[in-house]
């Protein structure tokens, strides 16, 4: 993993605000951002709290703009001031993290459908069909 590798932005799901760092990134693939991203806040000029400020807040995170790894941060818990270090935690996630240049998010969909013990496997999409991720809760 390499800082400033990718491009990012968030995204506020309730009126649709982006934060992305236009100009402030050297990351190579920013060429993509006017792709995905016409016109956003400075993300160095916003905190966690002014967005996630109740628990069930959540926003969008996607990360290498020519892949779009896609995710989804969620607040649990908002501490009184007394209480918090003014640091965010992440407390859990779900599966692995996608591979570096891992050819965006329907390549790494077949990769973790591949990967799952058969118990817990579905059905794999047909060759050229869009992938979508099939598993059984157990």
């Amino acid at each position: 993993w390499t800082r400033n590798y990718h491009a990012y932005y968030f995204s506020d799901f309730t009126d649709g605000s982006l934060w992305c760092p236009i100009g402030k990134s050297s990351a190579f693939d920013m060429m993509h951002v006017s792709m995905h991203v016409t016109d956003a806040l400075d993300p160095f000029e916003t905190k966690l709290h002014e967005i996630l400020k109740e628990p069930g807040a959540r926003i969008g995170y996607t990360y290498d703009l020519g892949d779009q790894f896609e995710h989804l941060i969620t607040c649990t818990k908002v501490l009184s001031a007394d209480e918090s270090t003014g640091a965010a935690t992440v407390l859990a996630g779900a599966m692995r993290c996608p591979n570096e240049d891992g050819h965006g998010n329907q390549t790494y969909q077949m990769e973790v459908l591949s990967s799952l013990p058969s118990d817990l496997r579905c059905s794999l999409p047909s060759a050229g069909t869009k992938p979508e991720l099939h598993y059984r809760n157990v």
